[in-house]
């Protein structure tokens, strides 16, 4: 599993492209001892994509995205168990989340600099 970290993010950074019209620029770091793949972008927002093996054995991709001046990261989920899995699909889905930006994944902003998850 750990070989899909740099091809899914790959894949979610072209979905953006292709669906935005805009480029995700930034520095990506992979870890496949760790199970850990980032990308660092330059306006200070970040997407980062770990593997994980349940505890049922069942392989899982766990999706970080943190947008510029949200200081919650919005966590999705990736499992490939269907017969005819679609990472790309997954990839699109995630893609689509980032583009609606923070506020349509449910984060707002409160006082203090504190954010919740709604």
């Amino acid at each position: 599993m750990t070989a899909r970290l740099l091809s899914f993010l790959n894949l979610v950074q072209d979905s953006v492209a292709l669906n935005s019209g805009s480029a995700l620029e930034g520095s990506r770091f992979v870890n496949f001892h760790k199970g850990l793949a980032c990308l660092t972008l330059k306006d200070g927002g970040s997407i980062q994509v770990q593997s994980y093996v349940l505890a049922d054995g069942q392989s899982c991709l766990k999706v970080a995205m943190q947008w510029p001046g949200c200081p919650t990261p919005v966590v999705h989920a990736v499992y490939p168990t269907a017969p005819r899995f679609s990472w790309k699909l997954s990839a699109d889905q995630i893609a689509e989340v980032w583009i609606s930006g923070p506020e349509a994944a449910g984060v707002t902003e409160v006082a203090n600099g504190m954010a919740a998850v709604g």
